[in-house]
């Protein structure tokens, strides 16, 4: 898992040097207002919430990589999560969607419809810890055990 938090981190902290280069080569031809050192921190942040926010609820996909010892079962686990994102995007059952509330939450700060955020916080925290609690229970299990 930390692997996976070092990937998930790195990535996004590459996304976000990437929009901050083309930012500023942006502004070489247009006059972009927003660009500043205080713009460019603040959305460091936010980037680094969102990805600590997605760290958590990938954490059910490392299960299934040592569950299945291969990438077929997580693969198709993700396409299907993010095909359920899609649809429930615009429902009003997404705010049961830890997928879908990194998202709403990174870019917000609370749930769809103006719920509360520690809702959504406890959802995914919930998801992250039953990702990390099965994957320590097979380990014991099948590899110590």
């Amino acid at each position: 898992y930390i692997l996976l938090l070092f990937l998930t981190m790195g990535f996004l902290l590459l996304s976000w040097l990437y929009l901050l280069a083309f930012s500023i080569l942006c502004s070489l031809f247009f006059e972009i207002g927003q660009l500043t050192v205080m713009s460019a921190i603040y959305f460091f942040l936010k980037m680094f919430k969102a990805g600590a926010l997605l760290f958590a609820v990938l954490t059910p996909f490392g299960y299934l990589t040592l569950k299945s010892k291969g990438m077929m079962a997580p693969l198709l686990a993700l396409g299907f999560v993010i095909l359920l994102n899609v649809v429930m995007s615009g429902a009003p059952g997404g705010i049961w969607d830890p997928w879908l509330l990194v998202s709403w939450l990174a870019t917000t700060g609370r749930l769809p419809g103006g719920g509360p955020a520690f809702v959504g916080i406890l959802l995914i925290l919930a998801v992250c810890f039953l990702g990390i609690g099965a994957s320590m229970v097979r380990f014991y299990r099948e590899d110590l055990g």
